[in-house]
């Protein structure tokens, strides 16, 4: 007898790619940091390997990073840190979805969260 196919009960959605930002096969929605206190919220940034963390800059006071900040082909995460009451705190964005493309289609699987 075939094993089922574990994902064959996940539900599945289509999804228009022009919702979404590639990076590489990896479709996802930009972090929306429009909550953040802007004077408290520092963007996180990595090298090519995902190593050597540098604090970018404040978000009111520097450009998105274009490089270090995310690639998730890569499972580099997007990070912010807050800080208040000199206390840090870590912001991570994972996508917790997977995509299929097939031609100009991309079909969404959900992923469940352990």
């Amino acid at each position: 007898m075939e094993e089922p196919d574990e994902d064959e009960n996940i539900p599945k959605e289509d999804i228009p790619e022009s919702e979404y930002t590639a990076t590489e096969d990896v479709y996802y929605y930009e972090p929306d940091l429009s909550k953040f206190n802007p004077e408290a919220t520092y963007y996180v940034t990595y090298d090519e390997n995902g190593q050597n963390e540098t604090i970018y800059g404040r978000i009111d006071r520097v450009e998105k990073p274009s490089t270090g900040w995310h690639n998730y082909g890569k499972k580099l995460w997007a990070n912010v840190v807050t800080v208040a009451n000199n206390t840090a705190t870590y912001w991570t964005w994972i996508p917790r979805y997977k995509y299929e493309i097939e031609g100009n289609n991309s079909k969404a699987y959900f992923c469940r969260l352990k």
